[in-house]
């Protein structure tokens, strides 16, 4: 998914079926954190350390202050993650929903 259909318009039919599912997880992001918050935030937290030190997906070069949002990875989660998914091509397709 071009997650840059955040930001312009679609073109196209396909592109207008991506943009509303791009819409849809941002808005389910969103709902997401204000339970959270609802709830008092989050007292225990256990997440798996990528091979770049990140956590939980929170891949380096996150904003300190993002959000639960859908994301690309980099390179070095791609291939740790290829095995479990099904192959590097397969890895280098995938978004994943991250938060901070």
């Amino acid at each position: 998914m071009d997650l840059s259909l955040r930001y312009r318009q679609a073109s196209g039919r396909q592109e207008a079926l991506q943009k509303d599912t791009l819409e849809r997880v941002d808005q389910w992001c969103t709902e997401y954190e204000e339970r959270i918050r609802a709830l008092g935030g989050i007292g225990f937290f256990l997440g798996g350390i990528g091979p770049d030190g990140h956590i939980g997906f929170n891949v380096r070069g996150s904003d300190l202050f993002s959000t639960t949002r859908l994301a690309p990875v980099n390179y070095e989660t791609q291939a740790a993650a290829a095995s479990d998914l099904g192959g590097i091509e397969v890895a280098r397709r995938r978004l994943v929903i991250t938060m901070d």
